[in-house]
């Protein structure tokens, strides 16, 4: 007999968790990469979340390591939990989506990349999608 890892009709909350997988992995693997030029957008140490905002703000954009840091395990964490059709995660990784996305909108506007824009989009879908009627309704 085979075990089911998520009921019927939970495949939206399931779906929505799963949506933020691939950007936190993004997030995580980008802190090992080599950072010479933290602010270049071409490479991945300039998508770190908040990078451009640290240092518009005069803080060391080297921080932007510890944000991710904290920002990637987190949303690994919390990705897996609505499968299990709690309904309190989903807000959570919609406000952790929303604001990584505002910082790389922040980003796109200061210094326009195209792994910038990708990361913007990556963080906002999921994000958008965790707040839909039919999430919330899964979780049911």
């Amino acid at each position: 007999m085979a075990t089911r890892l998520a009921l019927p009709g939970s495949t939206p909350a399931v779906a929505a968790g799963s949506a933020f997988i691939p950007i936190a992995l993004y997030t995580l693997v980008a802190l090992i990469l080599p950072r010479d030029h933290p602010l270049d957008t071409d490479t991945a140490a300039g998508t770190l979340p908040g990078v451009h905002v640290l240092s518009d703000l005069g803080l060391d954009p080297g921080n932007a390591g510890l944000v991710s840091m904290a920002v990637g395990f987190a949303v690994l964490a919390l990705a897996v939990v609505p499968a299990c059709r709690v309904r309190a995660v989903r807000w959570p990784l919609a406000v952790v989506g929303g604001v990584c996305a505002a910082c790389y909108a922040y980003a796109a506007v200061t210094a326009p990349g195209a792994a910038v824009v990708a990361c913007l989009l990556l963080w906002l879908v999921p994000a958008v999608y965790a707040v839909t009627p039919a999430v919330g309704r899964a979780a049911r």
